[in-house]
């Protein structure tokens, strides 16, 4: 909205304020929450706390002098300050090699739902992130070579009516990102997500955040299904060696999916290299 980024150009303006920024990208995002069980789940909450402690030492290391924090929580207040005040005690004043100038006085930290609505800090905080969010969107470019978005017909054709043609290639060529406010609840971000699978295995571009809900849907849905083996156990007996269930019975031969068939996909059994 243009009252945001009008308030923004403010900030900006004003001597007396400063902020640091970390982006979290999607695919960070996906690859914290979905790596292997063995080392256990990187959750949202706790990404986000880890991102508000290093923007706070980003701070501290840039010699500023906190009194006090306002943060707009994610999960339990209470706990989420605890954790603050255990990983900041006595840490006010230090330099970036952590050796105390002077002082060293706790910084105090108020933790609260809704904060942003409370907080003159955390409201400009909550510009500067919505703001930048948008403009890094605005200039997205995909990563994947050759994609792009499957537009709104009906809403590029309204759009290109008030466009000039330098501005309908520059879209052309970044792909519409018609997809509303990013929320499960948004009709328009739903109809993004259904027509802008792009690939059958796949799935979706870097852009789309793999561990949330409604993309699993709708890789279940439209997606072709995959099978991924586990690796052999290093310390597990060798197969040869072992005595399977499956030498007591006599059953068919799994039927493969047809997506494999019409690749023409096999099975690798053996793998030769040559010198040449």
């Amino acid at each position: 909205p243009m009252g945001r980024e009008l308030a923004f150009e403010k900030l900006k303006l004003d001597t007396e304020i400063g902020f640091v920024l970390r982006v979290i990208h999607a695919s960070e995002i996906s690859r914290n929450m979905l790596q292997p069980s063995t080392t256990g789940a990187y959750n949202l909450n706790e990404q986000s706390h880890d991102a508000a402690i290093q923007m706070i030492q980003a701070v501290l290391d840039a010699g500023v002098v906190l009194d006090t924090v306002y943060i707009d929580t994610v999960g339990t207040p209470s706990s989420y300050q605890r954790k603050l005040e255990r990983r900041f005690a006595h840490q006010n004043n230090q330099d970036g090699g952590g050796k105390v100038r002077g002082g060293g006085e706790d910084i105090t930290f108020v933790v609260e739902k809704k904060a942003d609505s409370k907080y003159e800090t955390c409201s400009a905080a909550s510009i500067v992130a919505k703001v930048m969010r948008d403009e890094i969107i605005k200039e997205w470019e995909w990563s994947e070579v050759g994609y792009e978005a499957m537009c709104n017909h009906k809403t590029a054709t309204s759009q290109a009516e008030n466009e000039s043609n330098d501005e309908a290639v520059s879209k052309r060529r970044k792909g519409d990102v018609d997809f509303g406010s990013g929320y499960p609840s948004d009709p328009k971000c739903k109809e993004w997500m259904k027509r802008n699978i792009a690939d059958p295995v796949f799935g979706y571009p870097d852009f789309v955040r793999f561990s949330w809900g409604t993309t699993k849907t709708q890789m279940l849905e439209k997606s072709v299904r995959v099978d991924w083996e586990h690796e052999d156990d290093p310390d597990a007996v060798p197969d040869h060696q072992q005595t399977k269930l499956s030498q007591f019975c006599v059953g068919k031969k799994k039927r493969r999916l047809g997506y494999f068939h019409r690749m023409g996909l096999k099975s690798v059994t053996d793998i030769r290299l040559s010198s040449g």
